[in-house]
């Protein structure tokens, strides 16, 4: 009994459910009568609310489930992609609730699809396309070549690939710039530059790139074919308050015959104009040449320059003219001239403080320094070029004239005094190198190279400072130093090249000699105006000879994948100095064998495998053996006591005055070759 009570109660609420869930039934159709599948149908309330949803069948049916009958009022909405929107509203439950949905358009935003960057490979050179990836604020091609993966350029100017520095930046081919590359890569527009080339293992003489073994990566800035046809130009033109000015003037041309960068330009806004004379590679070139010579020896003890932005620091009033011509007379015989000249005017604020704390006192070190430099430079290069396919000349005749002037006022512990450094630095040399292919495809070498170098300087200290360790306690006017290093060198060989396809046996023998003299008086000024030496001890008169004769054989090895290289340079070495006055004579006899290997093995396009190992004996110069006092420390620290020694228990606070003063600056910047309808004034801080 209870059993069918039970069955019929659940009977009961079975029935009871069903009728309570109802279902609105309806169809969506198109215009032209035929039902619409997957259409999304909402059914909304009066707040517009989402009280059931739906999708329509294959035939455009849909059934939309309610839970009560009170659904008058509300709306059914339908909604597809291609068609409007469509609501009702339901008047009649039982009724079918069809749509009929009109067709639309819907409009998306534009999208532009860029094709990539295209770089191309010929095989050891890489093209990068300029259009790829120049923007329309980018002026210059250095602006360029900033985005193009794998090269970087430094805050200096200086280029690399892959983290190895270019050994040149060639235009159309051509080495107009010599390693002096700044001027280009900041004058030539972009818009002039069709494709820039990455030349890896790039072999600039024509008869060794058969048997190249060259680790060297280049640029070559290939120039478009109407930019050839034009001289082209850039220039600014500044002035602000107070008395500012920025000046700078290019004309350019790149044709077949005649290539060219003059520049001139000048500023006192804190740029410094000599880093377009900066030659990237110079350290290379100069331990090739293998003629040690010290740079100089007095310094004033200047303060050095902190690690910001040059232009938050630098007061000056500079100007450089740098002059690159280079004319063809055909295809494989060119002469190259470039001719420059720097004048700089520099001031300079210094103050430092410090403090050393003992156990009974404190002391305490103050220094203020006024410096006004005047750095000149004057430099004449002068190269003929013949580079053919079985015969190579070249000559190379450079003229360095280099003043440079310093006045330096400090105090130190409110002692005062002043310190005149002039030195005057006068370098000629020439570099002489011609290479003859035999028919045997064999190679001879001819170098000569002759280098005179003259680098007289003077420091003037005033007053007389340390009178009890300098002039027996009595007071004086000052100090005189006197230092004069002229130099001789010239290193001459030969070789001959055997070359059989990609084996290279070169034999090398040759000599060098150098020969300089180190004159040196340190004299006081005492206070009648007479000078007198500081003591027999301040003075050199030092010869020094130095000559080496050698012998190189060299084994060269290279396919597409491996190049190896084994040289076993042999050299005798004699060395002889004497200084008559310091009773000085010694000499020096020594025989070195210098081996060295390397090895690179290319494991792709841009990965590769390298080992190398070299043994090396460096012998030391003339600045190593000298006997006479020289006063080259800076003279800052002649009033330090014992105690300042300890660097380690000095706790230092330094002040470098980098402020300037607020300037209202206006420049104008305009090609040469456009006729400016406005002005463009941009305002600086």
């Amino acid at each position: 009994m209870r059993k069918a009570i039970l069955i019929s109660m659940l009977l009961f609420w079975g029935i009871t459910f069903v009728f309570a869930q109802k279902a609105i039934k309806g169809t969506v159709r198109d215009a032209a009568g035929k039902g619409i599948e997957s259409v999304n149908v909402n059914l909304k309330d009066s707040e517009g609310n989402i009280i059931s949803f739906t999708r329509t069948n294959k035939d455009g049916i849909f059934n939309l489930p309610v839970k009560n009958d009170q659904v008058t009022g509300y709306k059914i909405e339908a909604s597809s992609i291609g068609y409007k929107k469509q609501s009702i509203s339901i008047l009649d439950v039982g009724k079918s609730q069809d749509l009929t949905l009109a067709p639309s358009e819907t409009s998306l935003e534009t999208v532009t699809v860029k094709n990539r960057p295209l770089l191309t490979s010929k095989g050891d050179t890489l093209n990068y396309r300029t259009a790829d990836f120049a923007d329309k604020q980018d002026r210059s091609i250095g602006d360029v070549l900033k985005k193009m993966p794998g090269i970087e350029v430094a805050e200096n100017g200086k280029i690399s690939y892959n983290g190895k520095s270019i050994s040149n930046l060639y235009v159309d081919g051509d080495n107009l710039l010599d390693d002096k590359y700044n001027i280009g890569t900041k004058s030539i527009p972009q818009g002039a530059v069709d494709k820039v080339q990455v030349i890896q293992n790039d072999q600039p003489i024509k008869m060794m790139r058969k048997n190249n073994i060259s680790d060297d990566v280049a640029l070559n800035l290939v120039i478009k074919d109407d930019a050839k046809l034009k001289v082209m130009g850039d220039a600014t033109v500044g002035a602000g308050t107070p008395n500012r000015f920025d000046e700078n003037l290019t004309a350019m041309l790149f044709n077949k015959k005649l290539k060219f960068i003059n520049n001139i330009k000048g500023n006192n806004i804190g740029n410094d104009p000599g880093i377009d004379l900066t030659s990237h590679n110079l350290a290379d070139y100069l331990k090739r040449l293998d003629n040690n010579k010290p740079s100089g020896l007095l310094s004033t003890g200047a303060a050095g320059v902190p690690s910001l932005p040059q232009n938050r620091y630098l007061f000056n009033k500079a100007g450089v003219v740098n002059l690159n011509n280079l004319f063809k007379f055909n295809q494989d015989l060119q002469l190259r001239a470039n001719i420059s000249y720097l004048f700089d005017e520099r001031r300079q604020q210094y103050n430092k403080f410090s403090q050393t704390y003992l156990a009974d006192q404190t002391i305490s070190y103050a220094e203020f320094q006024n410096n006004e430099v005047n750095p000149q430079k004057l430099r004449a290069q002068f190269n003929l070029n013949k580079n053919a396919e079985h015969d190579y000349f070249n000559n190379n005749f450079i003229l360095d004239y280099t003043p440079f002037k310093t006045n330096s006022a400090f105090a130190i512990n409110n002692v005062a005094a002043s310190q005149v450094l002039k030195q005057e630095t006068f370098d000629i040399s020439n570099e002489f190198n011609y290479r003859k292919k035999l028919k045997s495809e064999n190679v001879i070498l001819l170098y000569s190279y002759l280098n005179r170098t003259s680098q007289p300087e003077n420091l003037n200290i005033s007053p007389g400072l340390n009178a009890d360790i300098l002039n027996n306690g009595n007071s004086y006017l000052g100090l005189s130093q006197y230092i004069k290093l002229p130099t001789w060198y010239t290193n001459n060989y030969a070789s001959f090249a055997f070359l059989d396809g990609g084996f290279a046996q070169t034999y090398k023998t040759g000599f060098n000699l150098q020969q300089q003299n180190l004159n040196s008086e340190l004299y006081r000024i005492q206070n009648d105006l007479s000078s007198e030496l500081v003591s027999e001890r301040t003075v050199n008169d030092l010869n020094w000879f130095k000559g080496r004769v050698y012998a190189d054989a060299t084994y060269e090895y290279t396919n597409d994948k491996l190049k190896a290289g084994l040289s076993l340079p042999v050299s005798y070495n004699h060395i002889n100095y004497n200084d008559p006055v310091n009773t000085l004579d010694n000499s020096l006899n020594k025989l070195f064998l210098n081996p060295s290997l390397n090895i690179k093995y290319q494991t792709g396009i841009e990965n590769y495998v390298s080992a190398n190992y070299f043994y090396k004996n460096d012998l030391g110069g003339i600045d190593d053996v000298y006997r006479g006092t020289v006063l080259k420390i800076t003279v800052r620290y002649l009033q330090t006591t014992p105690q300042f020694l300890n660097r380690k228990r000095i706790a230092l606070e330094e002040n470098l005055i980098l402020g300037k003063q607020c300037r209202c600056f206006f420049s104008m910047h305009q090609p040469i070759t456009a006729i400016p309808n406005l002005i463009p004034f941009h305002l600086l801080a």
